[in-house]
C-alpha cells in the first residue's frame, strides 16, 4: 500500500510539474505564429541595464528563443526585455497585413524571487487596422476578483516562475497587436505570439467598440489603475502618469482636458509643469466640470502629474467616471471614461510613540497638499518628512514656515537623506574613495571601510543641515552596491585590514 501511495504521489507530481511547464507555452501544434521575427515597437523602451545587453530588445520578444534558466531567473539574459520601475508600457508589433487573429500571447516573469520582481499587476490586448486606431480585445487585471485564476496566473511564492498570458478565442481582425501593462519594481518578458491568419482585406470583421487611446507613435497620460479609489472626504493625491514615445525626440505640449462629475471637486495639484492654480474649469451642462491644462513633456513620467481630489456630498462606496481626453500636435485622442469610486476614512488615532509618516516625500510636495496638516492628523501621520538637502533654509521659505508649523503641532520632523550617494556624486574622480586592489588599481563602487577626508567631509555636512533643520527622526538612504552588495571589497586591502 506504501508503495502505491508512493506512486500515485509521484504520478500526481509529474502531472503537475508538466502542467506548470505547459502554462509557460501557449499551444503550438498547428498553429501560425504571425509575430514571429517581426520587431516590436515599445513606450516607453526597455531599461533594465542586464537585458538591455548586446541592443536586440526589438526582437527579443519575436525570436523564438526562450529563457533556458532552471531558476527561471531571465532578467539576467540579454534574449528577455525588461523594464525597472516603469509604470504604464505600451508595446506594438506590426504584423505585415490585416489578419484573422485567433490568440495573442505573453510570457511575463513572477513569483517574486526578490521584492519587486513580480507578475504584472494589470495586462491589456489590442488590435488596429491602421496603427493608430487601437480596439481592446482583452484584459487581465490583478484588481478585477477572479481575473488571476481565470487566466491561470500562479500565486507569488518567493520562487521565479514563468507564466504564459493568453488571450485566446478572439476571433478578430487587424495588422497591428498591441499589448499594455502595468509593471512592478523590474518586470520581465522573452517571448509574444499572435496566433491566427493572413486573409484578404474584403473579409468582414466582428465589431470591437470604441477606440482604446493606445498609443505606440504618440505620448499618453494614464492613470495608473483600472479603478480610480479616492478619499471622499478629505484632498488626497492622485497619480497622474504619461508614457512618451522614443520617437517622439524634441519636448512639447500637450494638451490634457479632464472632466469631474457633479460633487467631486479638484481641491489642488499640478499637470506636468502647470498648476491648478492657473486653470479656471468650466461648468458642463451634464453636470461634469471640465479643466484644460497645457503642460510640457519629455520623457516618460509615472507622477508627471498630482491631483488632488475631494467629493465631501458623495457617499461611501459611491461610484461615478471621469473622462479625459488628450491632444499632441495634429494628432488627438478620443475621449477615455475611467470608473471612479468614493471612500470615506475615519479619523485614526494619533499614535505618540510609534512614528508613521510618507516616506520619499518632499516638503515642496506638502505645500502643493491642500489642508496637509489637517489632513494628516486625520490619517494619523504624526511625521513631517523632508529632505534634508533639499528644503529651503530660511523663515520667508513656504516650506520651512510649514515645517515649523508642524513642530509646533506636535509633528516629528522626519529628515530623509542620501549621504554616501551625496559623497560619490561630488568626490567620483577622487580614486581614495574606493576599493584598494594590491596592484596598485582601484575598485568602482564606495569602499566601505573608506573613513578618509571625504568620509569625515560628507559626515560634517549632513551634521550641519541637521543641526539647522532639528529633525527628530533621521531616514538614510543607502543603496550604493547594487543587489550583489559590495564585491570589490573580497580584493581591497583596506577592507581585509579593518
Amino acid at each position: 500500500m506504501t508503495n502505491f501511495r508512493s506512486l500515485v504521489s509521484t504520478a500526481v507530481l509529474l502531472a503537475l510539474m508538466t502542467a506548470s511547464e505547459l502554462a509557460e507555452l501557449p499551444l503550438m501544434k498547428g498553429r501560425i505564429n504571425l509575430a514571429a521575427g517581426r520587431p516590436v515597437v515599445f513606450s516607453p523602451a526597455p531599461n533594465y541595464y542586464l537585458t538591455k545587453r548586446g541592443n536586440t530588445d526589438t526582437t527579443d520578444l519575436t525570436d523564438g528563443r526562450l529563457t533556458q534558466r532552471e531558476d527561471r531567473h531571465m532578467w539576467f539574459e540579454s534574449l528577455a526585455v525588461g523594464w525597472s520601475y516603469a509604470g504604464r508600457v505600451n508595446l506594438a508589433v506590426d504584423l505585415g497585413q490585416v489578419a484573422s487573429i485567433d490568440e495573442i500571447a505573453i510570457r511575463f516573469l513572477g513569483g517574486s524571487p526578490q521584492h519587486g520582481i513580480s507578475f504584472p499587476g494589470w495586462i491589456e490586448a489590442f488590435v488596429s487596422e491602421d496603427g493608430d486606431k487601437f480596439f481592446k480585445v482583452g484584459e487581465c487585471s490583478r484588481w478585477r476578483k477572479g481575473d488571476f485564476a481565470r487566466f491561470g496566473v500562479p500565486d507569488d511564492g518567493g520562487k521565479a516562475w514563468v507564466h504564459c498570458l493568453r488571450f485566446a478565442n478572439l476571433n478578430v481582425r487587424g495588422r497591428w497587436v498591441g499589448l499594455r501593462f502595468y509593471g512592478t519594481g523590474l518586470t520581465c518578458s522573452d517571448e509574444l505570439y499572435v496566433f491566427g491568419r493572413k486573409v484578404n482585406q474584403a473579409v468582414s470583421k466582428k465589431p470591437l467598440g470604441p477606440p482604446s487611446g493606445f498609443t505606440v507613435s504618440h505620448p499618453q497620460p494614464y492613470f495608473h489603475k483600472p479603478k480610480l479609489v479616492f478619499i471622499a472626504n478629505l484632498p488626497a493625491p492622485v497619480p497622474l502618469g504619461i508614457v512618451m514615445p522614443e520617437t517622439v525626440q524634441r519636448q512639447g505640449k500637450l494638451q490634457l482636458t479632464l472632466e469631474l462629475p457633479k460633487g467631486v471637486e479638484l481641491r489642488g495639484g499640478h499637470v506636468g509643469d502647470v498648476s491648478l492654480n492657473e486653470i479656471s474649469p468650466q461648468n458642463l451642462q451634464d453636470g461634469y466640470k471640465r479643466w484644460t491644462f497645457v503642460a510640457s513633456i519629455s520623457a516618460s513620467n509615472k507622477t508627471w502629474g498630482r491631483l488632488y481630489l475631494e467629493a465631501p456630498s458623495w457617499r461611501d462606496g459611491q461610484m461615478g467616471q471621469l473622462r479625459y481626453q488628450w491632444s499632441y500636435g495634429n494628432w488627438r485622442s478620443p475621449t477615455l471614461h475611467v470608473p471612479i469610486q468614493a471612500r470615506h476614512v475615519p479619523r485614526a488615532p494619533r499614535l505618540k510613540r510609534i512614528l508613521t509618516c510618507l516616506g520619499w516625500w518632499s516638503s515642496r510636495s506638502s505645500t502643493q497638499w491642500p489642508d496637509v496638516l489637517q489632513v494628516w492628523r486625520h490619517l494619523g501621520l504624526n511625521g513631517f518628512p523632508l529632505f534634508t538637502r533639499w528644503i529651503p533654509k530660511g523663515v520667508d521659505s513656504p516650506e520651512w514656515k510649514l515645517m515649523e508649523e508642524a513642530r509646533r503641532q506636535g509633528f516629528f520632523i522626519v529628515g530623509i537623506d542620501s549621504p554616501f550617494h551625496r559623497l560619490l556624486n561630488r568626490r567620483k574622480r577622487e580614486s581614495e574613495i574606493y576599493c584598494q586592489f594590491e596592484d596598485g588599481t582601484h575598485g568602482k563602487r564606495l569602499c566601505p571601510s573608506y573613513r578618509g577626508r571625504f568620509y569625515h567631509e560628507e559626515i560634517q555636512r549632513l551634521a550641519m543641515e541637521c543641526a539647522e533643520v532639528r529633525p527628530n527622526f533621521l531616514s538614510l538612504d543607502i543603496e550604493l552596491w547594487t543587489w550583489r552588495g559590495p564585491v570589490d571589497s573580497r580584493k581591497c586591502r583596506r577592507c581585509r585590514e579593518d
